[in-house]
């Protein structure tokens, strides 16, 4: 990796998407991108979404996705986590409909499998936001800013 100045625990949240092979460097630069705005920069799984708004997570689970996160939970005896959150995320997205444990839909779910390898920050926190993310307020250009200052972070040394 090249010289970081990523924080101790966005570094640490880039490990835990690393234990994922399916999703390249690339698309876990976009994912902590994403979660660097879900979270403003903490990446506390903890994390409540700001003026009392119903968020919560490193992704901001909220309705139908945060109902279908605590039965996750439940049904494998798990405690919430930032390694949970994101196993949830990957098995949402790597899963047939039948199975997941959050149905992202058919074609959500192909769009962002397409983007696990060979494709650009910016083209995958689009299809991050319009797929999965689905914040009422996007804020993109945070998001592609925040992912390429990742790419920028964790480029290999020469």
């Amino acid at each position: 990796m090249g010289k970081s100045k990523a924080s101790p625990q966005a570094y640490t949240t880039y490990g835990m998407l690393s234990k994922y092979p399916e999703w390249d460097d690339k698309f876990k630069e976009a994912m902590l991108g994403s979660m660097d705005v879900e979270t403003g920069g903490t990446f506390d799984y903890k994390q409540k979404q700001g003026k009392g708004g119903p968020g919560r997570g490193l992704f901001q689970f909220e309705g139908k996705q945060l109902s279908d996160y605590n039965q996750y939970l439940t049904d494998n005896s798990l405690t919430n986590s930032a390694e949970n959150q994101i196993a949830f995320v990957n098995a949402s997205m790597t899963q047939k409909s039948s199975v997941a444990p959050h149905d992202l839909g058919w074609r959500s779910r192909g769009e962002l499998q397409g983007l696990f390898k060979g494709s650009d920050t910016d083209t995958i926190s689009d299809s991050l936001m319009k797929n999965y993310f689905r914040s009422g307020i996007p804020h993109m250009d945070r998001r592609k800013k925040s992912a390429n200052k990742y790419t920028d972070w964790f480029k290999p040394n020469p």
